[in-house]
This record gives C-alpha cells, structure tokens and sequence, in this order.
C-alpha cells in the first residue's frame, strides 16, 4: 500500500490556511492539489451545504478522507452530514480523560459513537492532543486504555505527532501499542515547550523529529495517509502548503515530491 498524502482544512480561522476555505473553497483546494497532496480532511465548519463540498472536491480531483469534529459536537445531526459527505472517517478530538475514571467514562461513548458511525458508513478514529498522550498515575497513556478497552473493530486512531511529542510519550512505543489501528497519521511540527501560538510552524521548523515519528509509525503498519496540519495559519498558505506536501510525498516514497505537479 502507497501511503498518500493528505491536508487538513481548518477551523474558525486557524489550520495551515487559516480561514482560507470558507472564504474561497476552490483556491483552497487548488493549493492542495498543485501540491501533490490527493485528500483532504475537513472539519466542521466546511460542511453546512456537503454536497457543494463533495462536487468542490470531485471538481478538484481530491478525495474527502475524514471529517474532524469535537467531542462536543457528537450528535444526530453530525450523522446526518456523514452520511451525506460520504466521508469514510469520523474522527473526534478531545475526549475527556484528565482522570482514569472520566476515561473510563469516556470509552462507552466511543463504542456508542462507534456504532453510529458503521451505521453512517464511516470508521471512528480517536484523535490525541497533549492530555491523551499524559500518563496517569500507573504510567498507562489515556490512549492506550482506550485501545486496550476497544477493538479494531470499534475504534482506530490517528496520531498526531506534534501533541504526542508535547506529552513527552515515546513515538516507538506509543504506536507499537496502536499497532493495525493507526493507519492515519497528522504530521505536525513546534516547540517541545511554552506558547507557540502565534507562529505557524512548517515540517521541519520545529522540535519534532519527524523522521524518528515516521520511522515509529510505519514500523507498526503500512499508512494509508499522512496528513499535513498546522494549528496557526501561515503567512504564505500556497508556498506552506506545498512545502509540508513535498516533505510528507519524500518520506513516503513519491518521486519528484511535489516538482512534478
């Protein structure tokens, strides 16, 4: 399997184009397509009219790979817009675990939301940020409970990189225990440590070893799609996305990554 390359539409503002996509869809998707990248993952606030996303995405020759939501905005409605986008990922971000109980907790809403998303057509992923990636007290990582409470079957994963790293977890370990469940990766990159906020960071730019977080993930199974994010949106949204594309194309194989486009 040929791991392809994918990025990360935003939210309110933020992501590697900022608000970019809700102001010109088309432009937007023509820098991800010019860049060699072939999906792209969508959040919440690019899905009020789904069929004008889809034919945009047709239009531009790229795939929808998932749609990124929040904990919080779980619900029928969001279902509905699934089943609509076709999408064949859900994937969720910020899950409570601050504490072993509120995880446990948590894990009957992800099997629940789980078997709403097979039912919609798509697979529910859990996404990390610094918190599910904090052991607690007995040195087990939030995600690796819910791994180890969940199956394959119900729940898979898509690591970030950049969060993981924040948390100080080990890139080896963290995917050997994610091992057949973690086939979509977010490669993102910034500081270890303090405010980053207001500096959009591109591959490279920061104090992520990206080559060691590759190594790690493609050691524990074949990626289906490594995906370009930024949290702050940068100056020059073209040249940064090209940029990101052409790293993640070299690390996965692609020849001329990003030249021949």
């Amino acid at each position: 399997m040929t791991c392809q390359v994918g990025v990360q539409m935003g939210t309110r503002g933020y992501g590697i184009m900022g608000s970019l996509p809700v102001r010109d869809l088309p432009k937007s998707l023509e820098y991800v397509r010019s860049a060699g990248a072939t999906g792209v993952e969508v959040m919440t606030n690019l899905i009020d009219d789904p069929h004008r996303l889809r034919t945009a995405c047709s239009d531009a020759g790229l795939e929808i790979i998932g749609l990124h939501v929040f904990w919080s905005e779980l619900d029928d409605a969001l279902l509905a817009k699934v089943r609509e986008l076709e999408v064949p990922r859900l994937i969720c971000s910020g899950v409570p675990v601050s504490s072993p109980a509120e995880c446990d907790s948590s894990i009957e809403t992800i099997r629940n939301w789980s078997a709403s998303a097979r039912q919609a057509g798509a697979t529910f992923l859990v996404h990390n940020h610094e918190e599910e990636c904090a052991p607690f007290p007995d040195g087990r990582l939030p995600i690796q409970v819910i791994a180890e409470r969940t199956t394959p079957e119900d729940v898979a994963f898509v690591v970030d990189v950049y969060w993981a790293n924040r948390a100080g977890a080990d890139f080896d370990a963290l995917f050997a225990a994610l091992t057949g469940r973690c086939d979509f990766v977010h490669f993102k990159d910034g500081l270890r440590a303090g405010d980053a906020a207001t500096k959009s960071y591109g591959l490279g730019e920061g104090e992520v070893d990206l080559e060691r977080a590759w190594s790690a993930a493609t050691a524990a199974g074949p990626l289906a799609w490594a995906v370009v994010e930024r949290d702050n949106p940068a100056e020059d949204p073209e040249g940064a996305v090209l940029a990101d594309v052409h790293r993640l194309r070299a690390y996965a194989g692609h020849p001329s990554a990003g030249a021949d486009q």
